[in-house]
């Protein structure tokens, strides 16, 4: 829009303007030539000329420094930016500094309304050719904004929020005219803000909006104001803007009162956000300005596409049934008989002109919805209607808020965000059938009783309320509540705090109802399969427990049996097969061994013991056990233990001796004949100062390839390859090995090669004995044989059903000069006890009539001082307990160990 005469600014303005160190020139296109109106300190700066030099130049030879292949399109696009009002942002090369070199410039301009109808530009301008750094300071200073001198030329102004009147911005000029009651603005209402709690706000300010210059009283001094209320957007967010006057008596001073109507319609109708954005681009903002009583469009942006395809006939209604044909007429909010330029203008002398609207645009760039702010003024010059129309894109908006719509309701009955400085509170409400309420901004003063209602909170106060969020939270920024409302449905609050000064809250309430159901069914199912397993593994353990006793019996036999036929026979051929039979049966009393210590590592039911071990013993005992076997192969087995035998230690010593003869026994079963195995040990420091035990058994056996490797650890896993097919065993043994060692702490490693060997590395934590604990050791560990045993004239009563057994106990008993007497199940042992006087009772656990249990107890009814041993099959520790707590005194496993009997006869006796 062009006028005859250039702007005027007022002193003050210009000398802001003009200090600016932001390269900023503000033009006017007058008599369709650019006049430059004034320059600032920066753009003096950056050309390198003094304020008169550049404005002259400017004015006379705007392109003089411009590149000759930019200043053709920098002509073109400043003549369509001036005519056509946007948008202006190009780079071209220009001379700066007085320098023969050119350099590159950026420059953005934006239109501004004046209080006189005028339109300036103010454009800025960027040295790109500068450092990241130096751009971004300039980028810095231009947003400290230039708008806040143009607010302050134009007198006093506020914007708030449409909804709760929230202070977005406000000039100088507002806080001259109304002193604020706080020194802060964040959040706070207009009436916090400017009249605090105590005083009256002003009466009916934002009653009437749109509606022209009114006046209103101002409740501190009492004084008339004049003041106009505009519909507008302050970048994403709807809402006011309120210009104030000085009021004066129309009959005193006509002149100043249109004055004041002409700056209210120019700041109404001249006014606007606009970005150079096509209307289907995200972030679009843009308007359109007509002069409907003359069917004249002054201005419009964002429709390129809208306008080449009417051919320059920009009249009203040729504009907006061209816009039908992409217009979806489902989603416009008004009647589209009450949009056209006569309906228009009724319905603005009606007053029913409506404040927004919104419509969907189905166009070849996708669908796009645009939302569009209204507003329709008489000029108080020529009395013509005019009509400005704000649009935006709310296309992704639109989205999110269907996205989050749709979020709420699956998930939650509603969510709410509150601001407690701002006494606000929006809550989207997915249960309401009332569409106006699904999404709801009100104060926190007013509906603070409600929300405490709906989130199982009982308050007398809204300040309550925030005390139950922030004790919710604790010293977290979050915290869940639960309630049960009276007709059983159970709800959970969510409570978010958002910042440090506990102000502002998110809040989302979910019906948990149906999950907590689902739980209860889930839990009983858990509960019923819990039941199921535990039925499943005490099955399992029965198994077991009748396998073990079933199986050991008679291989207690055949060890038993074999052992008498080495020592008693002379002919060598028949020793020779009594030991292959002992062997036999000493393999399968491992494989027993094996399958219930895998069992008990399954259930975790194994327990480790703290005994007091002699490293030199230990070691001595393990290998006493496994170098016969590789002796019997021909291979040389080497220890090079390098801790001193004195050492001692607190552990399981049943349980590491186990690791280690497992490992042991595997390096000679899968060494051939000849080989070498050996065995290292060492104490360790480790960094952290703690010690372990680290033991190495290398052999240059068959070796193990890499595939066998990743599941040697596995239960039942066997390598079956040409070189280990002859060696039998459960695959049990590295599996118990490792669980072993994770109960301990410990851990294992291994490298090996197929056809060359392998090395076992184990690490043990190290626990050193104390002094008393050692001398206790040394004193209940002396080395004693079973010729140390004499138990001549004692007599002892068998309880055993099995004849075999018998006949194996008798024979071991008699030999270490016991009389013996046999009971073949337990009502006859008890007869045997009250009718004779025994030093000892050997009891089997199962046995037919009485079993073991049921005889010690019915013999502790009458003779409570002779010892009972129980001796089982039954391995169980829950076996072992169950004598003890029937009245015995010891459990020993059958096969029967000849030194640990007597070892336990002798501390009996």
């Amino acid at each position: 829009m062009t006028k005859n005469a250039p702007y005027h600014f007022s002193e003050e303005a210009r000398r802001a303007y003009e200090r600016l160190l932001l390269p900023i020139g503000i033009y006017q296109f007058v008599d369709n030539k650019v006049v430059t109106l004034l320059v600032s300190d920066g753009l003096c700066t950056l050309q390198g000329m003094s304020r008169e030099a550049l404005v002259n130049g400017f004015n006379n030879d705007m392109f003089a420094h411009v590149h000759p292949d930019d200043a053709e399109r920098l002509a073109k696009l400043g003549l369509r930016y001036a005519t056509q009002e946007g948008p202006y942002d190009i780079v071209y090369r220009t001379k700066l500094y007085g320098k023969d070199e050119y350099r590159y410039v950026h420059a953005v301009s934006k239109f501004h309304g004046m209080e006189d109808g005028s339109r300036i530009a103010i454009t800025e301008y960027t040295d790109i050719t500068a450092s990241q750094e130096t751009r971004q300071l300039l980028k810095e200073e231009f947003n400290t904004p230039v708008t806040q001198f143009l607010d302050e030329s134009i007198g006093p102004m506020v914007i708030v929020t449409r909804d709760d009147h929230r202070i977005l911005y406000y000039n100088k000029a507002m806080t001259l005219l109304l002193k604020p009651a706080v020194t802060y603005d964040s959040g706070l209402t207009f009436d916090a803000f400017f009249y605090g709690q105590d005083t009256p706000a002003i009466d009916g300010l934002f009653d009437e909006v749109d509606a022209g210059l009114r006046t209103i009283v101002e409740p501190v001094t009492k004084r008339k104001l004049d003041v106009n209320v505009l519909s507008c957007r302050w970048e994403e967010t709807t809402a006011y803007a309120v210009f104030f006057y000085e009021y004066v008596e129309q009959e005193e001073n006509q002149e100043a009162r249109l004055r004041h109507a002409r700056s209210m319609f120019n700041n109404q109708m001249y006014s606007g956000s606009f970005n150079g954005l096509e209307y289907y681009q995200k972030g679009y903002r843009g308007m359109w300005l007509w002069n409907l009583s003359k069917d004249k469009l002054l201005s419009q942006s964002g429709h390129t596409e809208l306008l080449a395809g009417v051919n320059g006939n920009h009249h009203f209604d040729v504009l907006f049934n061209k816009t039908m044909e992409f217009l979806d007429p489902k989603s416009c909010s008004e009647p589209l008989e009450s949009v056209t330029r006569k309906a228009l203008i009724r319905r603005f002398k009606e007053g029913t002109v409506p404040k927004s609207v919104d419509f969907t645009l189905r166009t070849p760039h996708g669908q796009v919805q645009i939302h569009g702010d209204v507003v329709m003024m008489e000029s108080p010059v020529d009395g013509c209607v005019y009509l400005k129309l704000m649009e935006e894109n709310v296309t992704e908006s639109m989205e999110m808020n269907d996205v989050i719509q749709m979020m709420v309701n699956q998930q939650y009955d509603f969510v709410a965000y509150m601001d407690v400085l701002a006494d606000h509170i929006r809550l989207i409400d997915s249960k309401t059938e009332n569409a106006l309420q699904k999404d709801l901004s009100v104060s926190l003063k007013t509906y603070g009783q409600t929300l405490a209602q709906r989130i199982g909170i009982s308050i007398q106060e809204p300040n309550d309320l925030i005390q139950a969020l922030q004790e919710a939270c604790g010293e977290n920024d979050h915290g869940v509540l639960s309630y049960e409302r009276a007709d059983g449905r159970v709800k959970t609050v969510v409570i978010r705090r958002l910042n440090e000064e506990q102000t502002q809250f998110f809040i989302g309430c979910a019906d948990v109802t149906a999950l907590l159901k689902k739980e209860k069914e889930k839990e009983h199912e858990l509960e019923k399969a819990k039941k199921q397993a535990e039925d499943a593994d005490r099955r399992k353990d029965e198994f077991l427990a009748k396998m073990s006793h079933e199986l050991r019996t008679p291989t207690g036999a055949i060890l038993a049996l074999s052992g008498f036929g080495m020592d008693d026979t002379l002919d060598p051929t028949l020793n020779q097969y009594f030991s292959k039979i002992h062997g036999s049966g000493e393999y399968m009393l491992s494989m027993i061994n094996d399958m219930l210590d895998m069992a008990k590592l399954e259930n975790g039911t194994i327990t480790l013991q703290s005994d007091v071990m002699n490293a030199g013993d230990l070691c001595g005992r393990i290998s006493g056990m496994v170098m016969p076997r590789a002796f019997e192969k021909n291979q040389s087995f080497t220890e090079e233990h390098s801790y001193p035998n004195s050492l001692y230690m607190v552990m399981d010593a049943r349980r590491i001796q186990q690791v280690l003869i497992n490992l042991l026994n595997n390096a000679i079963k899968y060494t051939p004949e000849g080989g070498h195995i050996t065995w290292k040990s060492d104490l360790v420091t480790k960094e952290d100062g703690s010690q372990v035990f680290v033991h190495q058994i290398i052999d240059d056996g068959v070796g193990m390839s890499e595939s066998f490797q990743d599941r040697m650890f596995e239960p039942y896993a066997q390598e079956h390859n040409s070189e280990s097919a002859n060696e039998m065993g459960t695959g049990l043994g590295l599996s118990i090995v490792k669980k072993v060692l994770e109960y301990m702490h410990g851990t294992i490693a291994v490298q090996s090669t197929l056809g060359k060997g392998t090395q076992f590395t184990v690490t043990i934590p190290y626990v050193p004995a104390k002094e008393a604990q050692i001398e206790n050791y040394q004193q209940t560990n002396r080395p004693i044989s079973l010729k140390n045993f004499d138990f001549h004239g004692k007599r002892v009563l068998i309880c055993e059903d099995n004849y075999l057994n018998q006949q194996i106990e008798q024979k071991i008993l008699e030999n270490a000069g016991m009389n013996v007497t046999v009971a073949d199940n337990g009502k006859i042992g008890v007869a045997q006890v009250k009718e004779h006087s025994f030093d000892l009772v050997i009891m089997d656990i199962r046995m037919p009539v009485m079993d073991g249990f049921e005889t010690t107890r019915e013999i502790r009814k009458f003779n409570t001082a002779v010892p009972i041993l129980a001796l089982s099959a039954n391995a169980y520790k829950e076996d072992m307990q169950k004598s003890l707590d029937a009245g015995m005194q010891g459990h020993l496993v059958k096969p029967i160990n000849t030194m640990e009997l007597f070892t336990k006869i002798a501390e009996l006796l």
